[in-house]
């Protein structure tokens, strides 16, 4: 039964059609967050091909169980009511002139909108959670759970609830467009990115260190090309930007902490005290542990018993680890505290969680040699994920490479249009990878020898005597 009576718009639901449905509900209807649980949605059906026969309807207040949202499979936004005559009313606002060009606010004015009158077949929409785009469902068919299942519904049968609504918009397009962004921001509150209206040719640009890998190559290929030495300067500069632990290995930076990490022999208290002042200069954020060069000292002891194996990039989470657990368990064997925090910090940083025992004949120098060969093994898997990932993308530069496009459209005597362009782009960027693929090759070979020279560096220096007096100056500095 419809109506033409006035009554306040916060009380009523509307259609994108500007009629109106009083759905008798108050504020203490709905729950919290307008959240209802489901059971489940039926696919491959529509409200409006069902009759009145095929489904059970629901009642209008939540039941318990679709109140306990935890426990539901499904959960949606509560945002409006289908009347059971709402596929007859659907168009019949917008379909009449007199409705052209009005908004709820203006009817709202004159009074001059229909109510629908309440409806006990009517049934509750509800949006589902976290989608990117609003789908409508009504609630029907409650199982003996009390949830019921969700079946699909067009937007223009559903009345929607104020707080999903623009009630001054006057177009009826741009109320289904408008309303269902409302309903999805709740629905789904992260940012919608439309790529037409936002685009920002950033987000194909490769990640950083691929971009830092692009900037080598460059340099590179400069060199072969004939560039001098200030050329291969600029390269190891880069990499020393990327090498995160690089200052910690010696030589010539950091001797006394490199001797610290490799102990195979006991240090002095003065070598403990200038390993203290290079990890206060690389780390100034330790000062706050207060770290004493007679703790350096045990650890260096403990190191040296353990014969364990402390990789460079490790040392800084190592000190910090050891110094702790010397604090709180004084007790403790120090070889055994330096085992297992060798072994706490490499699980932490993805390293395997068996303990790795230095071996017979392997000195500090033996071992930065083979920190320095794994380096460049790294980056040769890092120079082939970085073609990898540059054929993945679309090209960083496509766009700013494209001036002369123009040019071909005159000389082709093509429209400019789209397509052409995306063509030209893609043309463009095939030909950087495959000049980028051939000077990595190279840098690739170069790179495979200096690890073989490495190896056979490595493998050649004799074993180092440990020092017999070792044992007792560091008894005596203890």
């Amino acid at each position: 039964m419809a109506s033409t009576i006035s009554k306040s718009v916060d009380q009523l639901a509307f259609n994108v059609s500007l009629v109106a449905y009083d759905h008798g509900l108050t504020s203490e209807d709905f729950p919290a967050g307008g959240r209802l649980g489901f059971r489940e949605i039926k696919r491959n059906k529509k409200i409006e091909h069902l009759k009145d026969g095929d489904y059970t309807i629901p009642p209008i207040k939540p039941t318990h169980q679709e109140l306990s949202i935890d426990q539901a499979e499904f959960v949606g936004i509560w945002i409006g009511m289908r009347p059971s005559t709402a596929n007859n009313v659907a168009e019949g606002g917008s379909s009449s002139n007199s409705f052209k060009g009005k908004s709820i606010q203006n009817l709202a004015l004159s009074g001059g909108y229909t109510v629908l009158a309440k409806d006990p077949k009517a049934l509750r929409v509800v949006v589902p959670m976290d989608k990117e785009t609003a789908s409508y469902y009504v609630l029907a068919d409650p199982d003996n759970t009390g949830l019921c299942w969700g079946i699909s519904v067009l937007i223009t049968e559903v009345f929607f609830f104020p707080q999903y609504r623009n009630d001054a918009q006057t177009d009826v397009s741009k109320r289904k467009s408008e309303w269902s962004e409302r309903v999805r921001k709740v629905s789904n509150p992260v940012e919608k990115v439309s790529f037409a209206k936002a685009y920002d040719k950033t987000k194909f640009q490769v990640p950083p260190k691929q971009s830092l890998a692009n900037d080598l190559s460059s340099f590179m290929g400069t060199y072969i090309e004939g560039g001098d030495e200030s050329v291969l300067r600029s390269a190891i500069d880069l990499i020393d930007r990327i090498d995160t632990d690089g200052s910690f290995i010696p030589p010539p930076h950091n001797t006394a902490l490199v001797k610290l990490a490799q102990s195979t022999t006991n240090m002095s208290g003065e070598d403990c005290a200038a390993a203290l002042s290079e990890l206060l200069t690389l780390a100034p954020e330790l000062k706050e542990l207060d770290i004493t060069a007679r703790e350096l000292r045990r650890i260096n002891k403990g190191l040296a018993n353990s014969k364990a194996i402390l990789p460079y990039c490790h040392l800084r989470a190592f000190i910090v680890q050891c110094v702790h657990e010397m604090r709180m368990f004084e007790e403790d064997d120090i070889a055994h505290v330096i085992v297992r925090c060798v072994n706490h910090v490499r699980l932490q940083i993805g390293g395997k969680p068996t303990f790795v025992e230095r071996q017979a004949g392997h000195d500090g120098l033996s071992l930065i040699l083979a920190g320095q060969q794994q380096k460049m093994q790294d980056f040769l898997a890092y120079a082939r994920q970085s073609i990898t990932a540059l054929k993945d993308s679309q090209g960083n530069s496509v766009v700013a490479t494209a001036p002369t496009l123009p040019q071909i459209w005159t000389k082709y005597g093509v429209s400019p249009d789209l397509d052409t362009a995306k063509a030209f782009a893609t043309a463009i960027h095939r030909h950087n990878v495959e000049a980028l693929a051939t000077i990595l090759a190279i840098f690739e070979k170069l790179l495979k020898g200096n690890c073989d020279h490495l190896e056979k560096l490595r493998m050649s220096i004799p074993p180092v005597e440990p020092d017999e007096d070792g044992d007792e100056n560091m008894t005596a500095g203890i």
